[in-house]
Formats: structure tokens, sequence, C-alpha cells
């Protein structure tokens, strides 16, 4: 078999560094999980370490605390207005966003149906785009130093194009 070189989104160390911050710093128990489609790995091992870092501090974590948001902002919207727009169902202590964009309509429509973020919730994302670093309130997210993974690939491919004499 031909040899895959790649380099990639380590999902495990900051999901779990995210999730420890969460419950050490802020005492969350009672956390959601905002999907991206069931069929999408990434969103499926940063789900994983999710589940396995509160199951760790003794909180239980099963279907029930999913939403499959699909990267959908009216899907995510539907959602939230059914569980949480009359204000009488109890809020998680936060929701944990697969990625940075769902994180931020989860602020916006949470915030159209009169929550306060952070006061009432966590949000939180996964990817720290710069866009969240605008919305209000700022988002609170997981650094995949995409900057850093771009000059590790161009490093990796200039040595196999050496190795390789293209």
């Amino acid at each position: 078999a031909d040899e895959v070189t790649t380099v990639s989104i380590d999902n495990y160390t900051g999901m779990e560094a995210l999730c420890n911050h969460l419950i050490e710093d802020h005492g969350v128990k009672d956390v959601v999980y905002i999907a991206g489609p069931k069929e999408n790995a990434d969103s499926n091992a940063r789900m994983e370490v999710v589940k396995k870092t509160l199951e760790a501090h003794g909180s239980s974590f099963s279907e029930k605390n999913v939403f499959y948001g699909n990267w959908e902002g009216l899907h995510i919207k539907k959602y939230l207005i059914e569980c949480y727009g009359d204000k009488k169902a109890k809020l998680p202590d936060a929701f944990i966003c697969a990625n940075d964009q769902m994180a931020m309509f989860v602020i916006l429509f949470l915030g159209q149906l009169g929550y306060k973020i952070p006061d009432d919730i966590i949000v939180t994302g996964f990817d720290n785009l710069s866009d969240g670093k605008v919305c209000y309130p700022s988002l609170a997210t997981v650094d995949q130093r995409y900057r850093e993974q771009g000059v590790e690939s161009a490093k990796l491919a200039v040595e196999l194009s050496k190795d390789k004499k293209l």
C-alpha cells in the first residue's frame, strides 16, 4: 500500500482542555453538544471527547445531550425556539458546539430569545475563526492553529518533494 502523509486536526487535546476548563473552573455539569451532521468525523470525534470528559468528572452524557445542527443556522434557530423559546425549559450549563459558526448562531438566536451570554449560559465553539472575535459577546473557542498547520504542511510538502525528486 502507498504511504499517506498528513497534517491533521487534533480534535482530542483542544476539546478535552475546553471541557476540563468548563467543568473545573465554571462548574459545568449539564451540556448540550451542538453537532454537525451525524456522519461528520470531526464533529463525532469532538462529541466523544465531550462525553468521555464529562463522564470522567461524574456527569452523564447521552443522545439526549446532542442536537445535530448540521452546520445550518435556521435548523439551530428552530431547535432553540422549540426547546428554550418559552423560557420554561431549564437551560443546560453550556452549549458546546462542534464549530464556531454554529456557536455564533447559538449566541445570536439565544440573544434574540432574551438570554444573556455568558450570564445565563456558556456557549463555546471550535475553530478560532476571526469572526468569533467580533461577534458579541466574543466567542470562547478552541484554536486549531491554522497558520501553524499551513506552515507544517508546506514544510512537509517540500521535504516529500525532495525525497521523491518530483
